[in-house]
């Protein structure tokens, strides 16, 4: 039996804010990833990378106790520079998928278990959606991995945004390749 049960939202939808992740933020947002997705060795610095480069968009959720509850993540930038997010096993089927000059890439959406199923997720999505159509993004791709626990909710986030999944990709539990042309 697993030892995390299906819940209810703890806390209402509208006692969190979204803001762009900050320095300060990268400890706390890096517990948030590792306790929901498994333990990574060096997302930290992963992260502060991801902060410091260009292109990149990092938004985090927090609580009214100013706990993060959630992060989303995305890229803009040239079709070679979209292509090397892949791994090697998937950079052929990339390259049929990824067809702009300026295309975009979705990362992680990670919402913290008690505060699934409010519409954080679908607003996290929207937010990072939005800033990609205001840089001029011509395509945006993303990999919804297959996971049991929040795989159906991803899928459907990423449908309803209008978002096709256009090829399977065989590796590990499994993976989707996503594209939208905007």
């Amino acid at each position: 039996m697993s030892s995390r049960q299906e819940t209810q939202p703890t806390q209402p939808a509208t006692l969190y804010s979204i803001r762009p992740l900050e320095e300060k933020d990268i400890a706390a947002t890096a517990n948030l990833l590792n306790k929901e997705l498994g333990l990574i060795p060096g997302r930290e610095k992963g992260l502060k990378a991801r902060l410091l480069s260009s292109g990149n968009l990092l938004l985090i959720a927090e609580n009214s106790n100013k706990e993060i509850v959630g992060f989303t993540g995305a890229y803009i930038g040239p079709r070679e520079e979209v292509l090397k997010f892949f791994a090697a096993e998937q950079y052929e089927l990339a390259a049929e998928v990824v067809t702009s000059a300026v295309a975009a890439m979705l990362r992680s959406l990670v919402v913290h278990h008690d505060y699934r199923k409010c519409g954080l997720g679908q607003e996290l999505h929207a937010r990072r959606m939005e800033w990609l159509r205001e840089r001029g993004a011509e395509q945006i791709v993303g990999i919804a991995w297959e996971r049991a626990d929040v795989g159906a909710l991803i899928a459907n986030i990423v449908v309803e945004s209008g978002m096709k999944m256009v090829r399977r990709v065989p590796r590990g539990e499994g993976a989707e390749i996503g594209r939208a042309h905007v």
